[in-house]
């Protein structure tokens, strides 16, 4: 269970650029409500597309009418939370090639972090089982790879995926269009 505020250092790996992105294991079926998720849990990532499956998130890149004309492109970001964790829980995330940040929020200045304050299950979302659920977006500048640090208080877990560039400006869209990135 998590109970108490947590303020641990981040702990993502550098990577050389070029170097292979070790992206997190396929995903699986955490919240029977919801579609495959990355992540070991209790805190659960999921996105478009090949997202769960191949660890690749397509990157739509900032225009007028997303992200209100920021610097910052993005993509949908929702997460999961099992009933065994009622705490508050930190995530922050980075580009592991670079000091290139990664944000959450659809602002046109994205947040540093998502802190989600303690409480008991389903008051984030409305959901059977307990399960708590919470909406929102990455938000990247470019492609390459990326980390999150998901923390709790009684867990740390770290997923890593690969952000390639969309077919689409305008919308969100689930492929990419070029070959995925290292």
């Amino acid at each position: 269970m998590c109970l108490v505020p947590v303020t641990w250092a981040i702990h993502l790996p550098h990577l050389a650029a070029g170097a292979r992105c070790p992206v997190t294991p396929p995903g699986r079926k955490a919240y029977r409500n919801e579609g495959p998720a990355l992540g070991p849990g209790p805190i659960y990532a999921l996105s478009l597309g090949p997202f769960a499956r191949t660890a690749v998130m397509p990157l739509v890149l900032p225009s007028p009418a997303l992200f209100g004309g920021s610097a910052w492109g993005g993509q949908v970001l929702k997460w999961v939370g099992a009933p065994s964790c009622h705490g508050p829980v930190l995530i922050r995330g980075r580009k592991l090639t670079s000091r290139d940040g990664l944000g959450f929020g659809s602002g046109a200045v994205p947040q540093a972090e998502i802190d989600v304050p303690p409480g008991p299950p389903g008051v984030v979302g409305l959901n059977p089982g307990g399960w708590r659920l919470w909406p929102g977006y990455a938000r990247l500048r470019s492609p390459g790879c990326y980390g999150l640090q998901v923390d709790g208080t009684t867990f740390s877990e770290v997923i890593i995926f690969r952000a390639c560039l969309s077919g689409n400006p305008v919308q969100q869209t689930s492929r990419c269009r070029f070959g995925d990135p290292r």
